[in-house]
C-alpha cells in the first residue's frame, strides 16, 4: 500500500474523532424556563402598562375584564376596580412591594401590597423611599390636600406641589419633605413640621447621604438658598444648586446686577451671563459647571474656566477623579477636551467614558457619515451606527453594538461577532470573562453568550428587562414566548 493511501485512510478515521472532541474554552448554555403567566384570555391586555422590578424577577400589568380593571402579577389577578390610575402599577426599588392607584365607585384609593388605603376624591401616584420600606402619596378631599405617609394622613393644606419633586424621601428614609400651599404662600414640610412661609419655593434636594437638605425660597423681589434650615444671603435670583457625592460640599448659582456666579461657602466664582448645573467628581474633591458669556460657552473646572466654544456638552470624570473630559463644538465641528487639551475634530462626538480602573478613555465619533470608537487615541473600524460602548468590570474589554448595512454585530475589543437582524444591550459577567445579549434572526429572539446561541426561541424581551448576572456563570432575564403572549423567566447557566 502506498504511503499516500495510508495517510488518507488515517485522516478518514481521525477526522470524525476530531469533530467529536470539545473545543477548548467553549461553553454550552443550560437554560431553565419558568412561566410567569399569560394575560387572561377573556380580558383586554394593555401592553404599555407592563412593568418589571429592578431585580428583573417580577412583572405586573393592567387588564380589563368586562367593565372592571385589574392588576395582574405573574399568574395572579387582583380585584376589580372602575379604573386604574395612569402611571401605575409601580414596584418599590428592591422589587419587594407593589402599589397602584384605583377608583372604586366615586372614591380613589392607593393599593399597596394588596391593601387599600383610605378613600379620597383624588390621589397621586405613590412614591417609595429609596430602600423601599416607606411609601407616601397625596390625597385630596374637596379643595384640600394632605400627604399620607405609611398609611398616616398628615395636615391638610390648600395644595401639595407635586411638580417640585415632592413628596421626596432622603436616602436613609428617616426624612420626608414636600412643598405645601397655604394662603397663596409656600412652605417646606419636613417630617410633618412646617417651615417658614415664602412667596415661592423651588424643588427641595437632599444630599446623597441623606443628612442635609436645601431649597431656594422667594421673598418679595429676592431669592435665597435655605441650607439645613438656615437662610443664606438674598440675591436677585438663585439658579442651579447641588451637593457633592459625599454631601460635604454644597454650591449654588445666583444672579446679581453684575452677572451670574457660583457660590460655595464664602467663595464666589467668576461672573457669567448664565451658569449650568454643578457636577462633582466621584471623590467630591472636584467641581465642574458650564459658564455662558457673549453667546459662547466654557467649562469651569476647580474654579478655573477653559476656552470658550460655540457649545459645551457632556462631561465625564475618571473614577479616580484625576481626569476630566467633555465634549465641545465650534464651527459645526465637534471634539473632546481632555484635561484641557483638544482632540482632533469630527462631524460629531458622543459621551466620553472611562474604564473602572481609570486607565482607559473611550468615545464614539463620526466622520463622513460613519461612526467609530476612539480608545486611548486608537480608532476602531467604521460602522453606520454604534451604540454607547461599555467597559468590562476588569477594564480590559470594551463592547458595543454596531450596525453595518441591515445587520448588527456585537463588537468586543474590535472583533466583530456574528451578523444579526437585531441586538439588545450586552452585559459582561462579573468576572469579565463572558458577555451576553439578546439577538434576533428573522423575527425570532434568543439569548447568546460568547457567540453561543440558546435554542429557546422568543417573541421578544420584556421592555426594561436587562440581562442580570447572578454569578459569573449564571444569568437570568424576563422574556415573552409564543404562541400568543406568555411571560417567562429564563435562567441560563454556562457549562464549560
Amino acid at each position: 500500500m502506498k504511503v499516500t493511501t495510508v495517510l488518507i485512510l488515517l485522516m478518514v478515521l481521525i477526522t470524525p474523532l476530531l469533530y467529536s472532541l470539545p473545543v477548548l474554552g467553549a461553553i454550552r448554555l443550560q437554560t431553565t424556563i419558568s412561566s410567569l403567566g399569560r394575560p387572561p384570555a377573556d380580558a383586554r391586555f394593555f401592553p404599555k402598562s407592563v412593568i418589571i422590578d429592578t431585580n428583573v424577577s417580577r412583572i405586573a400589568y393592567v387588564v380589563q375584564k368586562d367593565t372592571h380593571f385589574h392588576i395582574v402579577e405573574g399568574d395572579q389577578i387582583g380585584p376589580g376596580f372602575n379604573a386604574v390610575g395612569k402611571d401605575t402599577p409601580i414596584f418599590n426599588p428592591d422589587g419587594s412591594r407593589i402599589a397602584y392607584t384605583a377608583k372604586d365607585g366615586l372614591r380613589w384609593y392607593v393599593v399597596i401590597d394588596g391593601r387599600k388605603s383610605a378613600g379620597f376624591d383624588a390621589v397621586s401616584v405613590p412614591v417609595f423611599s429609596t430602600e423601599g420600606s416607606r411609601v407616601a402619596f397625596i390625597g385630596q378631599e374637596e379643595d384640600k390636600q394632605a400627604v399620607v405617609v405609611d398609611g398616616k394622613k398628615g395636615t391638610y393644606y390648600d395644595g401639595i406641589v407635586q411638580k417640585l419633586n415632592s413628596p421626596v424621601f432622603n436616602r436613609t428614609a428617616d426624612k420626608m419633605a414636600y412643598v405645601a400651599l397655604k394662603k397663596k404662600k409656600m412652605q417646606l414640610v419636613v417630617n410633618g413640621k412646617a417651615g417658614p412661609l415664602y412667596d415661592a419655593i423651588s424643588p427641595p434636594k437632599f444630599s446623597p447621604d441623606g443628612s442635609r437638605l436645601a431649597y431656594a425660597a422667594k421673598e418679595g423681589d429676592t431669592w435665597r438658598i435655605v441650607l439645613d434650615g438656615s437662610p443664606q444671603a438674598p440675591f436677585e435670583a438663585t439658579g442651579v444648586y447641588g451637593f457633592s457625592t459625599d454631601g460635604s460640599r454644597f454650591v449654588y448659582s445666583v444672579k446679581t446686577a453684575e452677572g451670574c456666579k457660583m457660590i460655595e461657602g464664602s467663595q464666589h466664582g467668576p461672573l457669567f451671563d448664565g451658569i449650568g448645573p454643578p457636577m462633582f467628581s466621584h471623590d467630591s474633591k472636584r467641581l465642574a459647571y458650564m459658564g455662558l458669556k457673549n453667546k459662547k460657552v466654557t467649562m469651569v473646572i476647580d474654579g478655573t474656566h477653559g476656552e470658550f466654544y460655540g457649545n459645551v456638552g457632556y462631561l465625564s470624570c475618571s473614577p479616580d477623579s484625576k481626569h476630566v473630559t467633555y465634549t465641545a463644538k465650534d464651527d459645526e465641528r465637534e471634539f473632546l477636551v481632555v484635561d484641557g487639551k483638544k482632540t482632533p475634530v469630527y462631524e460629531a462626538v458622543t459621551v466620553p467614558i472611562y474604564s473602572p480602573d481609570s486607565q482607559h478613555m473611550l468615545y464614539t465619533a463620526r466622520t463622513e457619515g460613519k461612526w467609530f470608537t476612539v480608545r486611548d487615541g486608537v480608532k476602531s473600524a467604521a460602522f453606520d451606527m454604534i451604540t454607547i460602548p461599555q467597559f468590562s468590570p476588569d477594564s480590559q474589554r470594551v463592547a458595543y453594538m454596531a450596525k453595518r448595512g441591515e445587520k448588527w454585530h456585537l463588537v468586543v475589543n474590535g472583533s466583530e461577532g456574528k451578523a444579526y437582524d437585531g441586538l439588545a444591550i450586552p452585559s459582561f459577567s462579573p468576572d469579565s470573562k463572558h458577555i451576553a445579549c439578546l439577538a434576533m434572526k428573522q423575527g425570532i429572539w434568543f439569548v447568546t453568550v460568547d457567540d453561543q446561541e440558546d435554542d429557546n426561541w422568543l417573541v421578544g424581551g420584556v421592555k426594561g428587562a436587562k440581562l442580570v448576572w447572578d454569578a459569573s456563570s449564571k444569568l437570568h432575564t424576563l422574556a415573552i414566548r409564543g404562541p400568543g403572549i406568555e411571560f417567562i423567566r429564563m435562567d441560563v447557566e454556562l457549562v464549560e
